[in-house]
């Protein structure tokens, strides 16, 4: 690309599968071809609603939500089947909104079967876990896979039993709260179980999978003095080590198995007030560190604050910091996520303090402990408002969800979208045409930006059926127009980027050549960006083709 002759030529897309693929323009001596951008749509405008209302027309809450590699969302929870029992039920809808499967598991005597939590493999099949009720077992743990098309393949159950001094076997009460799946497909479960020496007490217990439903190790962990102990969350890292996290004997838990279930490390923190604290959200970034946060009671008079905690890979504490709200009443915090950079975000609940109302509050701390910023929300009733779920996108933008007290004084579905540096961009309110009480209780985001959050709305007739609502991510840049560079010697190109968006310049010499090597990656800014020092071809080469990819 010397002397001001070379050209970027129009590059037809080569077949890969890129979510948006902005080609340039071809550069002609003596001037430019610019091209004329399109609009688009909204960024957070609603794209559908779907409400589940179960056969019995009872009892509907979904608890969890994920969303698979083509941009489908599953969601599970509990339906009331009859009378006083509960099913799960998992729903799958595709990336459109149409349902595509619907499926129910009842335990072995009815009662209660309630789903808590819910993952996917990178093969999209889908893992659900909860507790169910067993066959004179108490609460079980209860594991389901089911293929990416809804075909249910394995069902595994876990039961605390042991003999007691008279030699009558006992069996407890088992509940799953979290799972998680390595990039092996196998699948970690974590909750509370029974204590085999205090039928009044629990202990972590944590499960590894095969893919194929083998066990491959059972973990139980009992705290100190045989207290009441119980793991809140779970996460894997990409070598396939497992952390959980939780309450023992009123302290965070934070626990590391190595992939064959050895435990590596155990870390207890106990706050200033020495009270109970309780871990609710576990997450890693890609170096295998972890954070962990919650509620920890404050030092003195002070209510719970927000904690949350770094620890390295090998289990030393890297950070602790605290948030001790408005007024410093009660605070806490029920939902963490890392982004690829390895800052965490945290959100849940701050007391404003005037007795009758929360906020949201989330905030954004760097890799190295520093607050990036704290972001405060009230909604539209000035009254309750507790957030429930966060989600990051891979472009950092933050997503938070929960319910707000509406204008109305009947709480709604209220969802927010924050990019990476903390500035609010929408915030979106569910209300049913009930006009009745919505809340939000998970939510996730795909590659694309797009946001699905699940939860319940109360219907007509007064019971509560899942609600699950999907928002737009912003639409592609429109194709950058090629420019001379300043010196003459090399050119530029400029096109306009998205807001919390990243991109990534590719470059290739030959339209016939597959593969485009990475030049550069720029975030989006919602303005004008201009790409510069672009590599000159090799010898002999006069022509380099050069295109944008929304990452």
């Amino acid at each position: 690309m010397r002397g001001g002759i070379s050209r970027f030529p129009l590059c037809a897309a080569d077949g890969a599968a890129l979510p948006v693929l902005a080609l340039l323009a071809a550069l002609l001596l003596g001037g430019l071809m610019p091209l004329v951008p399109k609009a688009g749509a909204a960024d957070g405008a609603p794209v559908w609603t779907n409400l589940y209302n179960g056969p019995s027309n009872n009892f509907d809450l979904a608890q969890a939500i994920a969303v698979d590699s083509a941009g489908n969302v599953v969601v599970t929870g509990a339906t009331a089947s009859s009378g006083d029992d509960f099913d799960y039920v998992t729903v799958k809808y595709l990336a459109d909104g149409t349902p595509l499967w619907t499926n129910y598991f009842i335990g072995q005597v009815g009662g209660w079967d309630v789903a808590s939590a819910i993952a996917v493999d990178s093969a999209d099949n889908v893992f659900v876990t909860g507790y169910s009720v067993g066959s004179y077992t108490g609460n079980d743990y209860a594991t389901i896979k089911y293929l990416a098309d809804g075909t249910p393949v394995w069902t595994n159950r876990y039961n605390t039993a042991w003999t007691n001094f008279a030699s009558v076997t006992i069996n407890g009460d088992d509940g799953a709260r979290a799972i998680t799946v390595d990039s092996a497909g196998n699948v970690f479960v974590t909750g509370y179980s029974s204590s085999t020496n205090n039928t009044y007490l629990y202990d972590y217990a944590t499960i590894k999978y095969r893919a194929d439903g083998t066990p491959l190790w059972t973990n139980r962990y009992n705290g100190p003095d045989d207290s009441g102990d119980g793991a809140n969350s779970i996460a894997v890292d990409s070598a396939g080590n497992a952390f959980v996290a939780g309450i023992s004997k009123g302290d965070y838990v934070t626990i590391k198995y190595l992939a064959d279930g050895t435990p590596a490390w155990t870390n207890r923190y106990n706050g200033p007030g020495n009270g109970d604290d309780t871990a609710n959200a576990l997450a890693v970034d890609s170096a295998g560190n972890v954070f962990v946060t919650g509620e920890s009671i404050g030092s003195g008079t002070a209510g719970s604050d927000y904690a949350t905690i770094k620890y390295l890979a090998d289990g030393t504490p890297a950070w602790t910091n605290r948030y001790s709200g408005q007024t410093n009443g009660g605070d806490l915090a029920r939902a963490l996520a890392v982004d690829s950079a390895g800052n965490v975000v945290v959100t849940g609940y701050s007391d404003r303090g005037d007795g009758t109302s929360n906020n949201y509050v989330t905030i954004k701390y760097l890799a190295n402990g520093t607050p990036a910023w704290t972001n405060l929300y009230n909604g539209p009733g000035n009254g309750y408002d507790n957030a429930y779920a966060l989600a990051v996108d891979r472009a950092g933008n933050v997503f938070v969800t929960g319910e707000s007290i509406g204008g109305n004084s009947y709480v709604d579905c209220a969802t927010i979208k924050y990019l990476a540096d903390g500035t609010p961009v929408w915030t979106n309110i569910y209300n049913s045409p009930a006009n009745f009480n919505d809340g939000a209780r998970a939510i996730a985001a795909d590659s694309a930006g797009n946001v699905f959050v699940a939860g319940f709305t109360i219907s007509t007739n007064g019971y509560p059926d899942y609600v699950t609502l999907k928002y737009s991510a912003p639409t592609s840049p429109p194709v950058p127009v090629a420019l001379p560079g300043g010196d003459g010697s090399l050119f530029r190109f400029r096109f306009d980027t998205l807001l919390g968006k990243l991109y990534t310049v590719e470059y290739k010499d030959s339209l016939s050549d597959t593969n485009w090597q990475a030049q550069q990656s720029l975030p989006g800014v919602h303005a004008a960006q201009t790409v510069t020092n672009l590599p000159p071809p090799p010898p002999g080469v006069t022509t380099r083709f050069f295109r944008v990819k929304e990452e």
